[in-house]
């Protein structure tokens, strides 16, 4: 959380917005709507009600505060679409700001802090540049 903490204090800076084509996006994509086969690949998304045009970085925003930065790198590999110059950048400001906002409506509702938490310490791991 420390490095929330001097992320926010430091006064973050937003980045470029997406200035390419807007793309197809889930916009929600998160465990809760990823379907995996007995094997453990990918069988299909559900729930599509947020999808619209826009930043495919909405798609990789759950996906980061999930499993981190390394596990966005495994998928990309796999995306079959080229992310811009400023996809990285975006991402990570995205994931920190969605991230803490989740955390904060958690602990007012009190529904699963402490997922909320890892999903944060996910968003500011000190491997993510």
């Amino acid at each position: 959380m420390d490095e929330a903490l001097t992320w926010l204090d430091a006064g973050p800076v937003l980045p470029p917005p997406y200035a390419g084509e807007p793309r197809l996006v889930h916009n929600d994509l998160c465990p809760d709507h990823i379907l995996v086969d007995e094997a453990g690949d990918l069988a299909g998304l559900i729930d599509w009600t947020d999808a619209t045009l826009g930043d495919p970085v909405l798609d990789f925003i759950g996906l980061f505060a999930w499993r981190g930065r390394a596990f966005v790198e495994k998928v990309l590999e796999g995306y079959g679409a080229a992310v811009d110059e400023g996809f990285h950048r975006r991402l990570r400001f995205s994931v920190r700001v969605r991230t803490l906002h989740w955390l904060h409506t958690a602990v007012r509702e009190g529904s699963d802090v402490e997922k909320h938490r890892r999903w944060v310490a996910n968003a500011f791991d000190r491997c993510d540049p």
